[in-house]
């Protein structure tokens, strides 16, 4: 377990807020981070850090603001704004910029992306405890770890901005600006405050009260695990229990695998893998620092896969389960430029040699077929960009043999949904699950059947439920009349079904009032008794409001977490009926 997590035990809660930040341009100076080339003037210093966002996923955080100790002295002092290396989807951001010397305090973090069409713009301050630092010329101020978190209190909530307590000055230059020489016994960081325990406290709560979690994997044992930031795993074991774990590391955790034997491997930034054997204790079995690890899978108990990517790069390794330690071999990989590592595109038909940028990689399977879906951008960091390229690859899991697909497979991922199998056809531009259209896998004639997204509502003379009531208009048509109308509704998360056909949506009706220029949403838990070819509203209730993410790969009940809201979670035996509160988050 983390350091950390083991001193000190506070569980707590948290949700998220935006803000809109920023001053206006003329009172910036904008400082791109430092390249190979970058020259640094006689009275600069390099200012160095890195941002964790610990918020339910959205654009990494690419600008920090400084405010000089001096901003009301004259009125052509500025703030000074970093702006970060390119960023990387679903990871942390990192900066190293010349700036001023002088006294300063972080004032924001901001997130701020744009194209053509439209602009992404979001951020949270910092407190003045956060503290002061002072740049030197020709000196680097190395202020470590900022971690963006969603501090909850009861039904209150804030974003809050924390610096990590411990800070490993010089780490962020050598793993991620290695052309840049200095002698690391002569770093600068942040003025001594007499605040150090309130940090290392504040952060041992949050380590312990994980709001947001990544990703979960249900294993053939029964256990379910939900992967956090800071190296944090939250287990649900087969008798409903529930445990909290860590491994050493500040990073979000992306991926988990697991044998039969229950060997265990979790993966994160900078080529993190941790490993344990069955009743063992973690271990370090990382790749090179460059990789986010994406994907973790054992093929047998005694084979190991990981699939991490650099800026440009897929790479594939693999590596003997039986052992004690990992020792990693390079196995496959992929690029724009010269296609797989197997199979290269031949030189003649290479159209460009600059490599494109990697969004995500998405893997799934379905009845022993295996399909990689690939999305990259023309520029790094180009995030907001409509020129994103998807490609699809059917591939063999153990020998990685790979076959390019001509056009867009039928699903581009597959998601558990209790007891049945959804498909994706077309994902959201930032998720695979944003207002995402469901499909039910049909085992029996090898069928997708699309889950329809409206209810009917009574035409006139028809019974009219009072739970109707704000989502289907009353008919006041002739009793000769019949038609029904549908009112159409979004998924909020991925539905569930039990084995029967019986199954269970959260769902939002958008609620307008066109002459009042009004728009309202309306919660509604639905369900289902054919599979969700149709939708029944229920005056069901969730246990929070802000509760509403179904945890697909549980089958044995209906699991609700409070994901991005809380730490909470609920389960439900009677599809809804009625909750009982498994997991508490505690106030911070």
């Amino acid at each position: 377990m983390s350091k950390f997590l083991a001193r000190l035990k506070v569980p707590t809660a948290a949700l998220c807020c935006a803000f809109l930040l920023g001053c206006e341009t003329s009172q910036v100076n904008m400082n791109d981070a430092i390249t190979d080339s970058t020259p640094i003037a006689e009275n600069e210093g390099l200012v160095v850090a890195r941002i964790i966002d610990a918020r339910q996923r959205s654009l990494p955080f690419n600008h920090l603001t400084l405010t000089p100790e001096n901003i009301n002295a004259a009125s052509d002092i500025k703030y000074e704004r970093a702006v970060s290396s390119p960023p990387r989807a679903n990871a942390s951001t990192v900066f190293a910029s010349a700036i001023p010397a002088g006294k300063y305090a972080v004032s924001s973090v901001r997130s701020y992306y744009a194209n053509s069409q439209y602009y992404y713009d979001t951020g949270a301050r910092a407190e003045t405890t956060m503290g002061t630092f002072e740049v030197r010329p020709g000196h680097i101020t190395d202020l470590g770890t900022l971690v963006v978190y969603p501090k909850v209190n009861d039904d209150t909530y804030n974003t809050i901005v924390f610096r990590l307590p411990e800070n490993n000055l010089g780490e962020i230059l050598s793993i991620h600006y290695p052309f840049y020489t200095f002698n690391p016994h002569n770093l600068l960081t942040w003025d001594e405050d007499g605040r150090a325990d309130d940090r290392l406290n504040t952060y041992i709560s949050a380590a312990q009260n994980p709001v947001v979690f990544n990703d979960n994997l249900t294993t053939d044992s029964g256990h379910t695990y939900f992967l956090s930031q800071f190296g944090v795993l939250v287990e649900r074991n087969p008798d409903g229990e529930w445990n909290l774990d860590a491994v050493d590391t500040h990073f979000g955790l992306k991926t988990i695998a697991e044998n039969s034997r229950g060997d265990t491997a979790v993966g994160s930034e900078e080529g993190l893998i941790y490993w344990r054997q069955s009743g063992g204790e973690w271990k370090e079995a990382p790749l090179d620092e460059h990789l986010i690890v994406n994907h973790l899978y054992f093929t047998d108990d005694d084979r190991i896969y990981a699939i991490a990517s650099s800026a440009t790069d897929l790479e594939i390794y693999r590596a003997d389960a039986s052992q004690e330690i990992l020792d990693w071999e390079l196995f496959n990989s992929h690029n724009s430029v010269s296609g797989w590592l197997t199979n290269p595109i031949p030189a003649e038909q290479i159209k460009s040699f600059k490599k494109r940028s990697i969004i995500s990689s998405n893997f799934y399977e379905l009845n022993g077929e295996f399909i990689l879906t690939h999305r990259t951008t023309r520029n790094a960091g180009d995030l907001a960009s409509y020129n994103v390229k998807t490609e699809y690859f059917r591939y063999d899991p153990e020998t990685w043999d790979v076959e390019p697909l001509e056009k867009k497979p039928e699903m581009v991922a597959v998601l558990a949904a209790g007891s049945e199998t959804l498909g994706i056809n077309d994902p959201g531009f930032w998720s695979f699950q944003q207002k995402s259209n469901y499909f039910r896998y049909q085992s029996s004639d090898d069928a997708w059947v699309k889950i329809p997204t409206s209810i009917t509502c009574p035409s006139w003379g028809e019974e009219f439920s009072p739970s109707l009531e704000g989502i289907c208009r009353k008919s006041t048509k002739p009793e000769s009349s019949t038609k029904k109308s549908t009112k159409g509704f979004d998924f909020l998360s991925v539905p569930w079904f039990e084995e029967d056909g019986h199954g269970v949506a959260i769902v939002k009706f958008s609620i307008g009032n066109f002459w009042a220029a009004q728009a309202d949403v309306e919660v509604r838990i639905l369900e289902t008794k054919d599979g969700g070819l149709s939708w029944n509203i229920t005056d069901r209730e969730l246990p929070k409001p802000y509760c509403s993410s179904i945890v697909g790969t549980v089958s044995d009940v209906l699991l609700l977490s409070c994901n991005g809201a809380t730490g909470d979670f609920y389960e439900s035996t009677d599809r809804g009926e009625t909750w009982n509160h498994v997991r508490e988050h505690q106030n911070l």
